[in-house]
């Protein structure tokens, strides 16, 4: 519909802006910049829901929720701002929440399967990890003092081809090493780990940790001691408390 450009008697009596006028002010409306603190630490976790990584499965909707709890009970509420989380969910499909300070994270809501498209997964991450520095920290000059990737799977890739699985693991492998990411592996046991992945993925020469099969918590208490490491490098607290 063509803008008359002649002005409205009504609104120049009312001070009101004109039809021109309204449409000049929303194309230069500028949108406001995100808030972000000075300096972040992100915390990005892959996590296979399969049946083979059952023993540790957590329910829907408390493991972001009790990192949370613990994680401000040790570090105090500041650092909630100042970690930010990625958490992707392989089972059947994958699932992603996005980037968010761990004071807004949410659980992925997902339905369960047995397939565990891992290449998928890791795609996922290492796209939504590249995107969010790229388009997001580094337009708005957030300094990064660190990235921390976990990979929580015996890393048995199914339900998808074996050439969608390598291109996941190329596309993550130039991720990681592009932001110089610290991997780390934990899987069920030695014998249950997809060794030849484990290998390729191990950028860091970490090796895998395993989870106590006999302690359902042991992811909850693994990613809870590294949020905490990762929060003292940027607090410098020496604060301590158990997990839960």
């Amino acid at each position: 519909m063509p803008v008359s450009r002649k002005p409205d008697a009504a609104k120049l009596a009312k001070n009101e802006p004109t039809a021109l006028e309204e449409v000049v002010t929303r194309l230069h409306v500028v949108p406001p910049r995100p808030t972000y603190p000075r300096r972040v630490t992100l915390f990005t976790i892959l996590r296979d829901e399969s049946g083979s990584m059952a023993t540790w499965r957590e329910k829907q909707g408390k493991f972001v929720p009790g990192l949370l709890t613990a994680l401000t009970d040790a570090g105090g509420p500041r650092i909630a701002d100042m970690v930010y989380l990625l958490y992707v969910v392989v089972s059947g499909t994958v699932t992603t929440t996005g980037f968010a300070p761990l004071s807004a994270a949410k659980d992925p809501v997902f339905e369960p399967d047995g397939q565990t498209p891992i290449g998928q997964g890791l795609k996922t991450l290492a796209d939504q990890l590249d995107g969010f520095v790229k388009k997001e920290l580094i337009a708005n000059e957030v300094t990064v003092s660190d990235i921390k990737v976990a990979a929580i799977s015996d890393l048995h890739a199914t339900g998808e081809t074996d050439d969608e699985t390598a291109a996941g693991v190329e596309r993550f492998l130039e991720v990681v090493k592009k932001y110089k990411a610290d991997v780390q592996l934990i899987g069920p046991s030695e014998a249950a780990m997809n060794n030849v992945l484990a290998a390729t993925l191990d950028v860091n020469a970490h090796g895998v940790t395993y989870l106590d099969g006999g302690d359902p918590e042991s992811v909850f208490k693994w990613t809870f001691d590294s949020l905490l490491s990762q929060s003292r490098k940027l607090t410098g607290s020496r604060r301590t408390t158990k997990p839960r």
